[in-house]
């Protein structure tokens, strides 16, 4: 898969520095969203033949210095080739850059056509990389379980320590529920 990194706030604030204008690639594209020193709140639109066969989960996104935000463009297999533009804008839209994407069905080797196709249907993916926010979370879960057992375990399973060690899990279960459902700033 194919990737196409755009820089924000390299230069200055509110830019936008793509790798390329326009990109040609098989099926799929993946394009990552750096920012460079201060966050940047980012507005993404698709044009063209992509409003069509693809849309976004979440067109607002929050983009920070720690974490790169990552998208995946993959439109249906009978859609291809697909020509559109990612429309990347920040500052409230004072700054806004196209970007022209082209994508064209893989050509089948051999190999590729006796291989049984995957059980995932393509779309349009939105995924952050694994972030310290995620690991923090999981990493206060798993604590609250491993605190929860031992409380119980040490003074036994009386009913006050039950229901306090099951409102410290539900707790770090809502955190993680919260963190992961929720719409991504």
């Amino acid at each position: 898969m194919d990737e196409l990194v755009v820089d924000l706030n390299r230069t200055g604030a509110n830019t936008i520095e793509p790798q390329r204008e326009q990109v040609v690639t098989d099926e799929r594209l993946r394009v990552r969203l750096h920012t460079h020193d201060q966050p940047a709140r980012i507005h993404l639109r698709l044009e063209g033949a992509w409003t069509t066969t693809l849309s976004l989960p979440d067109p607002n996104l929050l983009v920070t210095p720690e974490i790169d935000r990552i998208i995946e463009l993959a439109p249906p297999q009978d859609q291809l080739p697909v020509t559109g533009q990612l429309i990347v804008s920040t500052g409230y839209g004072s700054t806004s850059r196209s970007i022209t994407v082209e994508l064209t069905a893989a050509e089948t080797t051999p190999e590729a056509a006796s291989t049984p196709e995957s059980t995932t249907t393509p779309g349009t993916t939105l995924t952050t990389a694994v972030d310290g926010e995620a690991l923090g979370v999981v990493g206060v879960l798993v604590l609250a379980v491993v605190t929860a057992i031992s409380v119980v375990a040490v003074v036994g399973p009386q009913l006050p320590v039950l229901i306090g060690a099951g409102m410290v899990i539900a707790t770090a279960m809502f955190g993680v529920v919260y963190l992961y459902g929720r719409p991504r700033d």
